[in-house]
């Protein structure tokens, strides 16, 4: 196979040398391990933080062009974790925040059907936003409590 010049619909062995004791799911010896180059690579070109008035939470919204896959392949992990993926266009990906450990969302990848995006390394690696400094102030959750009191005398009850 040629390694300089690659066209769309190629297919060739891949040959995948772990750093680990885990097991490689692809044997290559057993059964062939085929791989589909693929000329056209999603690109990102920004990528922000959005509030969802509707359903009342954070959003991740990934632009660019080229984008492939469904809901299902694609993810954002925000150190290590996965966000719900909300909709994917051509040209727009949407994650919810749903799985995070404070207030800043940092150590980000993305990840389509067919990898990481052109584009990666300079706009979603090293990529940070704050919800207390950024948009904090200005989003207030409204929390109602509501509950049944079944004595007078409840003393230091802390809510």
């Amino acid at each position: 196979m040629d390694t300089t010049s690659k066209t769309d619909g190629l297919q060739g062995k891949l040959i995948v040398f772990l750093k680990t004791s885990e097991e490689a799911v692809c044997q290559p010896d057993n059964a062939p391990c085929q791989f589909n180059y693929v000329a056209n690579i999603p690109e990102v070109t920004d990528m922000v933080t959005e509030w969802d008035e509707t359903n009342l939470y954070w959003t991740v919204v990934v632009t660019g062009t080229g984008f492939t896959g469904t809901p299902a392949t694609t993810e954002l992990n925000v150190a290590g974790r996965p966000q719900t993926t909300v909709s994917v266009t051509s040209t727009k990906a949407i994650f919810r925040v749903s799985d995070i450990s404070g207030w800043t969302l940092s150590n980000m990848n993305v990840y389509f059907d067919v990898g990481l995006p052109k584009g990666f390394d300079t706009v979603v690696r090293g990529k940070s936003f704050n919800f207390r400094q950024d948009s904090y102030q200005s989003r207030q959750t409204l929390v109602q409590l509501v509950a049944q009191c079944w004595s007078p005398e409840l003393k230091d009850l802390d809510l």
